[in-house]
């Protein structure tokens, strides 16, 4: 079926296929020499007896296209048969349409099985109670991902306060000593070093992409509970916004996405295409299909400061606290006009530069060029505060 004018398509297409036999339930064939009958003043259907081969579902405002082997062949056809013909090939124009975009995420997938790898942690975290020593050992599972350098990246709290760590490729039994070379807690990931030559045969590094838009498709990849294998998870992104990192308890840029990400999961890809959308780190308890991803604008920050210095350099900051303007007394106290937006400056941090430019009760009315709210957002509700 193809639609060549009008509106009404997806009316008159319900109405053919959904009432189909009682639409042509006086007209059950049709003669070579052609028939043009008229349903309810509007519906018309034509056979046309000429070599064109074409038959011609058409209303005042829209037409639709059938093509058949042979006009003769297409006239002795039943009404039932015509219908059963088009349907036969609308889904079959439908299976190939949906098995290239299964082809295109099983090629993304088929990628990530040789650069996804399952995380084996022993634990043993600093008893503040007994500051004297340690509290005993626990261990956790988790995901990681290969990056260029025959370096994995994962998550910090997978391997944080770890005493040994071990890695395990997919398809394979064996286990490999893992070293942890640059741990970034502020934004949850670390980087891991396997010195084995064993591991790295077969084994692909991942591409890091962009940030997707809202409704993009992603995959996320990894070793969750409930199973033992690779797992596989689909979903799009809802949305994209500073998030509290639970793990570093600080807000930095995150993906919200509808895949189910589960303890496990935790330092797996979420593939996009064919590179790497983000990080999986955390999950919101209490709600449905809540999970979050680190975006690839940190990812590229962490690595390019572990490569550059050695460490992990973390995120800059400016070095105060501000408050909300929204309360009318508060405004008023400090002379903002109806038509001035801005947050409030508490404190300053006095080590910062910001603490020889600032000063306490300022108020801060844009941010490189961007207008803040009173409620500490800018364009595209970013959060400043």
């Amino acid at each position: 079926m193809q639609m060549l004018l009008g509106p009404s398509l997806r009316s008159l297409r319900r109405q053919l296929w959904s009432s189909s036999s009682s639409i042509f339930s006086n007209y059950s064939s049709f003669n070579s020499s052609g028939l043009l009958q008229t349903f309810s003043n509007t519906l018309r259907l034509i056979i046309l007896p000429s070599t064109s081969s074409l038959s011609t579902i058409s209303t005042k405002n829209c037409n639709f296209h059938y093509f058949s082997t042979s006009a003769a062949v297409a006239a002795n056809l039943s009404t039932k048969e015509i219908v059963s013909k088009v349907t036969r090939r609308r889904q079959r124009r439908r299976l190939a349409k949906t098995c290239g975009k299964t082809t295109n995420a099983y090629a993304a997938i088929e990628l990530a099985l040789d650069s996804v790898v399952k995380i084996f942690t022993v634990s043993s975290s600093p008893n503040y109670g007994l500051p004297w020593q340690n509290k005993s050992q626990r261990e956790t599972t988790g995901s990681g991902f290969v990056i260029p350098g025959k370096k994995i990246l994962t998550n910090a709290h997978v391997v944080a306060d770890s005493t040994f760590v071990l890695v395990r490729k997919h398809g394979s039994p064996t286990k490999y000593r893992a070293q942890v070379e640059a741990v970034g807690h502020e934004c949850d990931l670390a980087i891991l070093i396997v010195e084995s030559d064993e591991f790295w045969e077969g084994m692909h590094f991942l591409e890091l992409g962009d940030i997707p838009f809202l409704q993009q498709a992603v995959a996320v990849v990894g070793y969750p509970q409930g199973g033992d294998n690779i797992s596989v998870t689909k979903g799009v992104v809802s949305r994209v916004e500073p998030t509290q990192y639970v793990h570093g308890a600080t807000q930095l840029m995150a993906i919200q996405i509808d895949a189910a990400i589960n303890p496990g999961n935790s330092g797996g890809p979420a593939i996009m295409g064919n590179k790497v959308a983000g990080v999986a780190f955390q999950n919101l308890s209490g709600a449905e299909n809540i999970g979050y991803i680190i975006p690839v604008p940190v990812i590229k920050h962490f690595i390019t400061g572990v490569v550059e210095h050695g460490k992990y350099v973390g995120f800059c900051s400016l070095g105060l606290s501000c408050q909300t303007t929204e309360n009318v007394q508060l405004r008023n106290n400090f002379g903002m006009r109806s038509e001035v937006t801005g947050v409030l400056v508490n404190k300053i941090n006095p080590l910062s530069d910001a603490h020889e430019i600032l000063k306490k009760d300022d108020i801060i009315l844009a941010f490189d060029g961007v207008p803040i709210a009173n409620d500490g957002t800018g364009s595209h509700s970013m959060l400043f505060i």
